[in-house]
């Protein structure tokens, strides 16, 4: 079982996400923790060079569908590196490439961990929402530079998590010191979301990456590993007020034809699975509304990350994702 995931993202290449990312899970590590390394940056993977394999992916003998992850220093880390030749390119379409996070996500023996870190790629695109909705993420952090340049794609990503309900942890400013700008506590105070760390420059990190060593190894503990075992701390206790014990709603087929809600504040909702399907929001039917046939049957129910719930109705559309927020707003019919 893993007990929290989180989301690591910048929206946008060159801030020190992944730096941040193979640090903290060190940071954990050494806190006793039991951590796990998700690298969803298919089209250019880096965990692997700082935190090199002890041993490779392995398949599962006793099911063919699962792999257990490489390890670390006792990190449990998956990658899309790990399946390709050594400076091969990542030509990977859309299909593909969201297929390969649905396998790490959901095929990989991950046990029990304490928290897995999924490195987002950058920008907002297919392999972020996949991100989103296939796996249950607890909380996300957002890591920008100090110069406020940087603030123009990191609120693309810190707007994703909003738009796909996905808790917003905190802010991390990295290689404060290098750039001038305060743009850590600006995003803080326009989002109203703590700035977690500022991460000091210091070049020995840049020495570690480079060498597949842990920052925390050295003789004398520098300034920025001391900034990130003092964020891995912040983030433990920002993380129980995340708890996903309860379920904002617990959603399920009262019978082939009414989705039933129960929201966590005590309202209850039954809808009519024809009315649900008329409102179908995928662009086909907004378009070009097809005929729905009365009564209207569903054969399951699935949640979609914190967000959205998809419905295989036994005909008609299926591709529908219907917000929870939509669903919020359904009259009640209880």
């Amino acid at each position: 079982m893993i007990k929290h995931l989180l989301g690591i993202a910048a929206g946008k290449g060159g801030v020190g996400k992944s730096t941040v990312t193979a640090n903290l899970a060190l940071a954990f590590s050494r806190q006793g923790k039991k951590v796990g390394v998700l690298d969803a940056d298919l089209y250019g993977p880096s965990i692997p060079h700082m935190l090199p394999e002890e041993r490779l992916p392995e398949q599962n003998p006793e099911d063919a569908e699962k792999i257990f992850p490489a390890i670390s220093q006792g990190i449990k880390t998956i990658s899309m590196a790990y399946f390709r030749k050594h400076q091969e390119a990542s030509i990977l379409r859309a299909p593909i490439a969201n297929a390969a996070i649905r396998q790490f996500l959901h095929s990989v023996e991950w046990g029990d961990l304490d928290i897995l870190l999924i490195d987002f790629p950058p920008g907002t695109g297919d392999i972020q929402l996949s991100l989103a909705q296939q796996g249950y993420l607890t909380a996300a952090l957002v890591v920008t530079l100090p110069q406020m340049l940087s603030l123009i794609d990191v609120r693309k990503a810190a707007s994703l998590f909003e738009y796909t309900r996905i808790p917003l942890l905190g802010i991390v400013e990295n290689m404060q010191g290098l750039f001038p700008g305060n743009a850590g506590e600006a995003l803080s105070q326009e989002l109203g979301t703590p700035l977690l760390a500022s991460i000091p420059y210091d070049p020995l990190v840049c020495t570690c990456a480079d060498e597949g060593k842990s920052l925390f190894d050295l003789e004398i503990k520098g300034l920025a590993a001391k900034a990130f075992e003092a964020l891995s701390e912040s983030i433990e206790c920002e993380l129980a007020r995340f708890s996903c014990a309860q379920e904002e709603v617990n959603a399920f087929l009262k019978d082939s034809a009414t989705l039933s809600l129960e929201w966590a504040d005590g309202l209850s909702q039954e809808i009519d699975l024809g009315e649900l399907q008329e409102h179908c929001p995928c662009i086909r039917c907004q378009e070009c509304p097809g005929k729905i046939e009365r009564p209207t049957y569903a054969k399951n129910v699935t949640k979609m990350g914190r967000y959205a719930l998809s419905v295989q109705f036994a005909t008609g559309c299926s591709r529908g994702i219907y917000p929870i927020k939509m669903l919020r707003a359904w009259r009640v019919a209880c």
